[in-house]
């Protein structure tokens, strides 16, 4: 429905983008080279009914460049992704994602592929729910990153029935790096799952043909600004498997973890069979009020899920038919 190439500081905001053959928004802004910021911001839009006639790799948002605001979006129904991100510094915050990937396995609502030298990316507090699949070889997730993605945050979001398969609602496949911290995961068979490397495939695969050419054959890790911005690329062939865990709460989850490598890092997370007291789960209402004991149990601390997903505003295409969180068909 949109398309964006080059430019500086392009919004897309308040639209309804529905009923698409293909996806909804493609957008490339920035240098990737210089690290310059191309300023786009997509935000407050309804992107559904989607990949009617293409129904493969034709998200909702696919994003390339550097320093994009993807917030407080709408994405839902479509038999394959809601994003797919590629670049630098990207903020991905207060989105609603769900009933997505629903004919597709070994994907996510979310997805990254393939280039170590992405970084600087952050994924917060999201609710994504409903993502599930018949296809179950490899299995759906909410956010995945695949084949050595490294760096990227994950904080504040909140995973409901975001996991099939053998996946977890996080799946993360040879990457390393990744900060995994003060999420809520509920109902899922598993809150994160791993596909795990190990030192000797790791280094084999960052100086394979593909991975020269997309790295080291688009930007120079080892020069500015590059290693000054992300300075542990020097250190990309070591510490292969070793993500950051820490603070986050499972409800109703099967496993907290599986395929562990052995090499993460974990710190405060907590894991409960019983609803610890939301405001309203058969709603969806997934709030906890401050005195809520479970914040005593580990690191866990509050998320402002009354913020993710549209807004009311003067600018919007249309006024949102449910302003609160939507269920899935």
């Amino acid at each position: 429905a949109v398309m964006i190439r080059g430019g500086i500081d392009h919004r897309v905001m308040g639209c309804d983008l529905f009923t698409l053959a293909r996806g909804g928004i493609h957008a490339a802004c920035g240098e990737r080279a210089t690290l310059t910021s191309g300023g786009l911001v997509v935000e407050n839009n309804r992107v559904y009914d989607f990949s009617r006639i293409d129904r493969a790799y034709t998200p909702a948002v696919w994003l390339d460049g550097v320093g994009a605001r993807i917030a407080h979006n709408r994405f839902h129904d479509s038999p394959h992704q809601a994003m797919r991100i590629e670049g630098n510094d990207h903020s991905i915050v207060f989105n609603e994602v769900f009933n997505v990937v629903y004919e597709s396995d070994d994907q996510a609502g979310l997805d990254m592929w393939g280039d170590p030298s992405y970084r600087g990316n952050e994924i917060n507090y999201n609710f994504w729910h409903h993502i599930a699949s018949p296809l179950e070889r490899h299995g759906q997730a909410g956010i995945r990153l695949d084949d050595a993605i490294c760096g990227v945050r994950m904080y504040g979001n909140v995973f409901y029935q975001s996991a099939g398969g053998i996946f977890g609602a996080i799946q993360i496949h040879g990457g390393k790096e990744n900060v995994i911290d003060n999420n809520l995961f509920i109902d899922c068979a598993s809150a994160i799952s791993y596909s795990p490397w190990g030192p000797d495939r790791w280094k084999e695969s960052l100086g394979s043909e593909h991975f020269q050419q997309r790295t080291t054959g688009r930007v120079d890790i080892t020069a500015p600004p590059y290693s000054e911005r992300y300075p542990e690329l020097a250190r990309l062939t070591e510490n292969a498997d070793q993500n950051l865990v820490l603070r986050n709460l499972a409800v109703g989850c099967e496993a907290f973890a599986i395929r562990e490598s052995g090499a993460n890092l974990y710190a405060d997370n907590v894991q409960l069979a019983a609803d610890p007291g939301f405001r309203d789960a058969g709603r969806m209402d997934f709030r906890l009020d401050d005195d809520n004991p479970v914040f005593t149990l580990g690191g866990f601390r509050s998320i402002p899920f009354d913020l993710m997903g549209v807004y009311a505003d003067a600018w919007r295409a249309s006024a949102p038919d449910d302003l609160g969180k939507t269920s899935a068909p």
